[in-house]
This record gives structure tokens, C-alpha cells and sequence, in this order.
């Protein structure tokens, strides 16, 4: 029998008793479930919700594997119909007949299970479609897809714009996770009810995938600065007018053009289109956040190698640098700070300004971008004071012509805590006095949980650095050729005790200012606080269904035509209206949203 076949039967052989151990073992845990809770013998298993768990867990398996088989032959059938002198190597057999396989058992697989879940979704229709596995499958299948797609992608345009040795992959790629993406993102947007708002798993993958695409092309426009930046120093220091070893067409900067155009249309798509009508949802402004903050740590790091660059420039020993070597650092700073800084005002834009902003509602988000620009100020000011500590101390345990003529660490340090310092103290001052003169939009909770974590997180310093510089001191106490070399060692130590020790202190003070201190808890107040606050969104149902509905809230009831939903509570058939009241009075003093739907009501957070 030849190779390939051997190859194909195994891979059978172990797909299927791989899928047939997973099929066994779920059965008997849903029979033991449905026995436990005496519901008959356990046969039925298709309207539990186990065998739902099942279907969507094999479907998604089987449509990985079996797209991936359809990859490896469509990468062979591309390959084959290309120029044989632009190939570089074709796939191999052993490849093919994997994909073949996999094709075969995973494309049988997802096509026994997705009949089964069509059928489900005749029979029990709405209630199919809003079931948490069948939304985490379609949601998890199109981020995957999004995810194989880039690769793929970059992949393509890179051979594009090189035109170098062929490859049927990037094609293949392309073309069936497109198909797959496409199709299950058609499908979920066809089953979110016509002008409602996206549920939190909707929003949590279009702004997962849009954080992604826009990190992979920041990546990208980083790579073609970097090269465009070298390029342009090595044009000021050569002495001829024409680079001979230009790197624009390398395949790094292939690779990097792929990339940021890859990552602009994903993230364009996902967060300027199918996000756009979604700014007052709070998935949005936690992406705007995450963006903002990841971005404003580039940018401050970019700015501390910034800063130390020019620092040793001025404090390195005479004879040591040459100007164009020494600068090279900035190519690589200025490549990562201007997109961070493109990201960082454009998010900064979009959170505070503009129509429909959402900055003025996000007080908390306020609150916690002070908090992380404090921290990292905070932390440029701590790290200055240990390099600081740290050169005095082994200046004091050293003579001074060793300083001068052969060591240059002291050096070093100085140079990392002028630019630590210059850096930390304008954002920490900034941030933390306009953090503590918010007023009213002041989170004290959240301030007061700041300022325990770094305490706590202090003393542990002080706790770890004052046992290592006492163990130092004690072991060259006892030691018969004691030199007093314990303060060079420790140095660094002695430097995380001080700002520590004074970190501790001063954030402690700040506890005891009124409005932070620890008060005792208060009693309990009454459980019903006052009534309800409602808010109504109607998914396509009559005026009169809507209308009734309204009436039988009385006053306390806004009607609003899109409105984000949180977690639901629950739903109350239309034939049992007379019970909303009820209901409600369950959830005194909380914010609500009722969903009025075709035959029922749906509860949910606000």
C-alpha cells in the first residue's frame, strides 16, 4: 500500500476514535445527568442543554480540521497550476493526503453536527439562537478565522510586493478562512435582531479583534519607520551620495508592509464600522482604554531611552562615543514612539471628544488613567533614586581615581537616574495632583485601594531590600578581612530601602486625610431603596405590544430606541404581563432594561 494511503487510514483511525471516546464520554455524563434529576432513562439528549455543548464543541472541531485539510490541497492545486520556475518547493504528498484526510473525517464531522443543530434551531428557534454556546461558537470560529486570515494575509501582500518565490498558501489561507470567517459573521449578524444592541460576547469579539488588528499594524508601521529612520542616518554620516545597501526591500520590511496593511483593514472594519454605532456602550470605552494605556507605556518608554541617550551623551567618558553610532537608538525610539502617539491621541479623541462621547459618562475611566500614569510616574521616580543611591554608594566604597580612570558604571547610573528623574517627576506630580482635584467625579474607593496596594506593595520592598543589605553588612562583619565592601554590594538595595520606606510613608499620610480614611461600616440601610428606574427597547414588535407594555409600567417607564444591556435577570412571557410589576419590586432601586421581544420580555441589568 502506498505511504500516502498508510498516512490517511491513521489519520482516520485516530480522528475517529478520538471523536467517538468525546461522544461516548459526554452521552454517559447527560445520561447520569438527566437520570440524577429524574428526567426518565436519559434518551432525548438532543434538547438538553449538555448535548448542545457537545454539538457546538465537536462542530468547531471539525470545522477547524476540516478547513485545514482544505488548505493543504488547494495550497497543492495553486502550486500546481503556478509557474514551475517561481516555486520554490512544492507541498509535499505526505502533506496532501493529511489534508485529505482531515478534509474527509473533519468535513463529515461538522456536517453530521450542524444538521443536528439546524434541526434544533427549527424546533426550538429563539431560544436555540440566544443560547450561550451557539453565540461563543460562531463568536470563537470568526476570531480564529480573523487570526489564520492575518497570517495569511501578510503573507500575500508581502509576496506581492516582492514578487518573490510562489507559494500556494497564503492563496489557500486566504481563501477558505475567509469563506469562514465570512460566512459565520453573516451568520451572526442575520441573527442579532434588527436594530437591537450587541450583547456583551458580540462587543467582547469585535473589540478583542479590533485591539488585535490595530496591535499588528502599530507592529508594522513601527518595522517600515525603523527602516526609513536608519536609512535617513545612514544618509547624514555617509560621504556618498547614494546608499548601496538600501534595506527598503528587505523581507523584514516586506514583512512589515504586510502587516500594518493587514491590521489597518481588520481593525478599520471591526472598530469603524461595525463599532461605529456602539460609543456609548462600555465595551468601548474599556478598548479605547486598553488602547490608550498600552500606548501611553510605549510612549513613556520610547521617552525614558530618549532621555538616557542624551544623558550618556554628555556624561560617558571622553574618547567613548562616536556621534553616529551613539544615535542610533533614536531610529528606534522615534519608530516606536510616533505610532504610539498617533494611537494615543486618536483614542484620547474618541474617548472625550466628538459626537456622542463617551468620556463624560466614564468618570471610573478617568479615575484609572490617572491611576496608571501615577504609577508609572511613580515608578521613573523610584527607579531614579536607586540608581542615584546606588552611584553614591559605590562612589563611597571605591577610591577616586578608579572612578575617574577605570570604571564607568557610575556613570551609567547617573545617566539612567537624570532621565528617570526628568521623566517621572512631571507625570507623577501631574497626574496625581489632578488625579486628588477630580472633586465630585473623584472614585475615593478607588483611590483609597490605590494607595493600600502601593503601600503594601512598598513594605515588601522594604521587607526584601533591608534583609539583603543587613545580610551583607552582618557577613562582612564576620569576616576577618571586613574592607567595608558590603555598601558596594548592596548598593541597589539601600537604594529600593529609602524610596521605599519613603514611598510607605508618604501614601500612608495620604490615608488619614479626611474623605479617604477607613470609616466603620454603616448599617444596613432598607432593602428597597426606591422603585425600579426602566428603560424600554422594542426589537421589532407592534406599537401596541409595546404600548401595553409601557402602560403597565405606569410613569416610572422611558422608552429609548437602542440602549446597552447588561447581564440578564430573566423573562416574563407577554401572557403573564400582569406579573411585571412584581417583578420589578424584586429589583428596587436598580437600573433595568426590559427588552420587549415577539412573545416575551426580557430583563436586564442597565
Amino acid at each position: 500500500m502506498p505511504e500516502w494511503a498508510w498516512i490517511i487510514l491513521s489519520v482516520v483511525a485516530f480522528l475517529a476514535v478520538v471523536s467517538g471516546l468525546i461522544i461516548l464520554g459526554i452521552a454517559l455524563i447527560v445520561r447520569a445527568a438527566r437520570r440524577s434529576r429524574g428526567e426518565g432513562d436519559g434518551r432525548g439528549l438532543r434538547g438538553f442543554t449538555p448535548f448542545r455543548l457537545y454539538a457546538y464543541v465537536i462542530s468547531f472541531g471539525g470545522l477547524m480540521a476540516g478547513a485545514t485539510g482544505l488548505v493543504f490541497l488547494l495550497q497543492r492545486f495553486f502550486e500546481a497550476i503556478a509557474p514551475s520556475d517561481t516555486i520554490l518547493a512544492k507541498t509535499s504528498e505526505t502533506r496532501v493526503a493529511v489534508g485529505l484526510a482531515m478534509l474527509a473525517i473533519g468535513g463529515l464531522v461538522w456536517a453530521v453536527h450542524w444538521g443536528f443543530i439546524q434541526r434544533a434551531l427549527a424546533t426550538q428557534g429563539e431560544a436555540e439562537r440566544a443560547s450561550p454556546e451557539r453565540r461563543i461558537y460562531l463568536r470563537l470560529t470568526a476570531f480564529v478565522a480573523t487570526v489564520v486570515l492575518f497570517i495569511a494575509l501578510v503573507r500575500l501582500l508581502r509576496w506581492a510586493a516582492t514578487a518573490d518565490e510562489f507559494s500556494g498558501y497564503p492563496f489557500a489561507a486566504t481563501l477558505v478562512w475567509g469563506i469562514v470567517w465570512g460566512a459565520h459573521q453573516r451568520l451572526a449578524d442575520r441573527e442579532m435582531a434588527k436594530g437591537a444592541p450587541q450583547d456583551g460576547l458580540w462587543q467582547l469579539g469585535t473589540y478583542v479583534t479590533a485591539l488585535y488588528a490595530l496591535g499588528v499594524g502599530v507592529a508594522g508601521l513601527s518595522g517600515i519607520l525603523a527602516e526609513v529612520f536608519h536609512e535617513a542616518r545612514e544618509s547624514l554620516l555617509s560621504s556618498s551620495s547614494v546608499i548601496v545597501n538600501s534595506r527598503f526591500d528587505s523581507e523584514s520590511v516586506q514583512s512589515s508592509i504586510g502587516l500594518l496593511s493587514a491590521g489597518a483593514a481588520v481593525w478599520g472594519y471591526h472598530w469603524l464600522v461595525r463599532a461605529k454605532e456602539e460609543r456609548a456602550t462600555t465595551g468601548r470605552a474599556a478598548a479605547s482604554i486598553i488602547a490608550g494605556i498600552g500606548s501611553s507605556i510605549t510612549l513613556v518608554v520610547a521617552a525614558g531611552i530618549l532621555l538616557f541617550g542624551f544623558a550618556w551623551w554628555f556624561l560617558a567618558p571622553p574618547g567613548e562615543l562616536i556621534a553616529g553610532s551613539h544615535y542610533r537608538f533614536l531610529s528606534m525610539v522615534l519608530a516606536a514612539g510616533i505610532p504610539a502617539g498617533l494611537v494615543a491621541g486618536y483614542f484620547h479623541l474618541d474617548f472625550y471628544g466628538g459626537p456622542g462621547k463617551i468620556g463624560n459618562r466614564a468618570a471610573d475611566a478617568r479615575n484609572l488613567m490617572l491611576a496608571v500614569v501615577s504609577i508609572m510616574g511613580l515608578g521613573a521616580l523610584a527607579t531614579a533614586v536607586v540608581f542615584f543611591v546606588g552611584a553614591i554608594c559605590g562612589g563611597l566604597s571605591q577610591p577616586a581615581r578608579g572612578l575617574i580612570v577605570n570604571d564607568d558604571w557610575w556613570r551609567r547610573s547617573i545617566a539612567i537616574g537624570i532621565s528617570t528623574a526628568v521623566l517621572g517627576a512631571p507625570l507623577w506630580t501631574g497626574a496625581w495632583t489632578k488625579w486628588r482635584g477630580l472633586g465630585e467625579r473623584l472614585n475615593r474607593d478607588f483611590l483609597r485601594g490605590y494607595l493600600y496596594i502601593v503601600i503594601g506593595i512598598s513594605m515588601l520592598a522594604v521587607i526584601g531590600s533591608g534583609a539583603h543589605a543587613l545580610y551583607n553588612l552582618l557577613r562582612d562583619a564576620t569576616d576577618d578581612t571586613f574592607r567595608g565592601s558590603w555598601l558596594r554590594e548592596a548598593r541597589w538595595s539601600l537604594g529600593v530601602l529609602i524610596i521605599a520606606g519613603a514611598g510607605a510613608l508618604y501614601h500612608w499620610r495620604v490615608t488619614k486625610e479626611p474623605g479617604l480614611a477607613v470609616k466603620a461600616a454603616p448599617e444596613a440601610k432598607e432593602a428597597i431603596a426606591g422603585p425600579a428606574q426602566v428603560r424600554l427597547t422594542a426589537l421589532g414588535v407592534p406599537e401596541e405590544t409595546a404600548a401595553m407594555v409601557q402602560a403597565s409600567l405606569g410613569d416610572g417607564a422611558r422608552v429609548a430606541e437602542r440602549t446597552a444591556t447588561g447581564r440578564e435577570l430573566g423573562r416574563l412571557p407577554l401572557t403573564a404581563l400582569s406579573a411585571l410589576p412584581d417583578v420589578l419590586r424584586l429589583y428596587a432601586g436598580r437600573r433595568l432594561v426590559l427588552v420587549i421581544a415577539k412573545d416575551e420580555v426580557r430583563l436586564y441589568e442597565a
